[in-house]
């Protein structure tokens, strides 16, 4: 089947919007990331409310993935890091994980699932990757689409990242942080793999000093009223 794509957002556009976004954020222009108590307190209240919908079985259906750069501290200087958005995989061991992309309609933004993606061949006769969007019905040559969100800012509003991020989600995903070779925490993990030796010194590179905060234990944390984003907060400062 021959389809048209239905925008004139193309990926001149597109690429010139991520690059330029990219370049923003990266250079400390776009610092500021906040949400106001109410939307806090409302997000506190999802959480409660999904904790007793899923009771004890805790599988978080999402991940988000952070990967920090170099120079992360917490003493108020932003750093810079990417996220991107996952669904999780249903075996066990953790495989089968597939990404998520965010359709590039800058008056949408709705995330675009695994089976939203085909390949076909459009009007000009290309064969390609396509994208449907099911919040707006756009369709999207899939090398449009948002894979990475790319941001520098200070480890307090990282937090707030991270938790709108996983809003998308609809709060239902585990939080994995990656760190720069640079970082201590990755390479006191790589000191214990060299300890260990053989194929762990390859996982921990792979891992880059892997930190996870599942989701059963946001919902333990936040169960008698904790904040999440002071959870959040505190996870990515540990």
């Amino acid at each position: 089947m021959t389809i048209e794509l239905v925008d004139d957002f193309g990926p001149e556009a597109s690429l010139r919007r991520q690059m330029d976004l990219k370049k923003r954020e990266l250079s400390g222009e776009v610092i500021k990331v906040e949400m106001s108590s109410q939307e806090l307190a409302a997000v506190n209240e999802r959480i409660k409310q999904l904790g007793m919908l899923l009771q004890g079985q805790i599988r978080a259906k999402y991940k988000i993935e952070v990967v920090f750069g170099k120079n992360r501290t917490s003493r108020g200087a932003a750093f810079a890091g990417a996220t991107s958005l996952w669904l999780s995989g249903t075996k066990f061991h953790g495989g089968g994980d597939e990404k998520l992309y965010e359709c590039p309609n800058p008056e949408c933004g709705a995330l675009i699932f695994p089976h939203q993606i085909t390949q076909q061949t459009v009007e000009s006769g290309e064969f390609c990757s396509i994208s449907l969007c099911g919040h707006c019905g756009r369709r999207w040559k899939s090398e449009e689409t948002i894979g990475e969100r790319f941001f520098k800012l200070t480890e307090q509003d990282w937090a707030f990242a991270i938790l709108r991020q996983i809003q998308k989600l609809e709060l239902n995903a585990d939080i994995y942080l990656k760190y720069s070779p640079t970082d201590i925490r990755y390479q006191a993990m790589m000191e214990m793999a060299r300890q260990r030796g053989g194929e762990e010194i390859a996982k921990a590179r792979k891992n880059r000093g892997l930190h996870i905060y599942p989701l059963k234990n946001i919902i333990k944390d936040t169960k008698h009223g904790a904040d999440l984003y002071k959870r959040i907060r505190t996870f990515i400062n540990a």
